[in-house]
């Protein structure tokens, strides 16, 4: 666990580190949002302009009809994946990002049956059966 502060902490509580070989889904959502990746804290890699506008260009959702609403990663492959529901006017459907520690999108995967929840989960969950999953919103 780290003592480092990070602007989007809890005041006064410790952080958990996800690559630490012992950790649980558990205490990912006990510690959350203080959560870090290698001493780094999650919420300031993964949630800034840069990461934004890449997952934006990649899934072609620049006109900003679309909403994040999961993050998890992945300690097999060591990449976050970000999913997001996203809309035009045929509706709803699910899309992800397969993130870097860089911020730089990998992959992307998108399916037409609804939102993140439930259909678009399930399919991050068989691609990555070992996922953490950080933040579900």
């Amino acid at each position: 666990m780290s003592s480092i502060p990070r602007d989007f902490f809890t005041p006064g509580q410790l952080a958990v580190e996800i690559t630490d070989p012992d950790i649980t889904q558990e205490k990912i959502s006990e510690f959350w949002p203080n959560v870090v990746y290698r001493d780094k804290d999650v919420m300031d890699l993964m949630y800034n302009d840069t990461v934004f506008k890449a997952v934006e260009n990649e899934l072609n959702i620049a006109n900003g009809d679309y909403q994040e609403v999961y993050l998890g990663w992945d300690p097999d492959s060591d990449q976050f994946i970000m999913g997001f529901d996203t809309w035009d006017h045929g509706g709803i459907y699910w899309s992800y990002a397969i993130i870097n520690n860089f911020g730089l999108v990998k992959d992307v995967d998108s399916g037409w049956d609804g939102g993140i929840y439930p259909k678009g989960r399930k399919a991050i969950r068989e691609r990555f059966p070992n996922i953490l999953e950080l933040r579900l919103d």
